[in-house]
């Protein structure tokens, strides 16, 4: 790559069209040394880009015969799937615990919310009794002021004399059989 950027670099600096045209097969002359000339300036990085191609290539290759070597490796050890499974167990883990956390954060509001309800449950029973021992007291209150009714006394009517006993009852006749 600094190889390509040198060669680019020098590319733009190096202008051959002067040589061209006052020596070159319009001026009479031949192309084929000035476009050599030229050449050879990148010989050096021609040389550089090969070696660095071919160390690349070589790279490859081991690159490749390292990931054969390492998956046939891994198709072959005994632990893989016992790893595997294990692996799957965390997963399940970790999303059972997710779920319970999600459960309890709701649990959590829902307390929370239940609380509150409670609370104003409460003050409201506490306000209601307030106001009915308040109501009672009065109540009590009023009638401990208040004359006790004079006492029972039944009243006969006038139109029964007071000496005359009532008609004694009889039970009338059982006929004979």
């Amino acid at each position: 790559t600094a190889a390509i950027a040198e060669a680019r670099a020098l590319a733009e600096r190096d202008d051959i069209t002067a040589q061209l045209v006052y020596r070159g097969e319009a001026a009479g002359g031949s192309n084929e040394p000035i476009f050599e000339r030229a050449l050879s300036r990148y010989e050096k990085f021609r040389e550089r880009v090969s070696q660095a191609a071919q160390l690349q290539e070589e790279l490859l290759v081991a690159l490749k015969t390292s990931n054969e070597t390492f998956a046939d490796a891994r198709d072959s050890d005994p632990s893989v799937p016992a790893r595997e499974a294990f692996f799957a167990k965390i997963d399940r883990a970790l999303r059972a615990h997710t779920e319970l956390e999600s459960q309890l954060l709701q649990g959590l509001e829902y307390c929370g919310a239940a609380d509150e309800r409670l609370q104003a449950l409460q003050q409201t029973v506490v306000s209601l009794a307030g106001a009915r021992a308040v109501e009672r007291d009065q109540l009590l209150q009023s009638l401990q002021q208040e004359e006790p009714p004079p006492p029972f006394t039944p009243s006969v009517p006038p139109s029964v004399p007071p000496s005359v006993p009532p008609p004694a009852f009889e039970a009338p006749p059982v006929p004979a059989v």
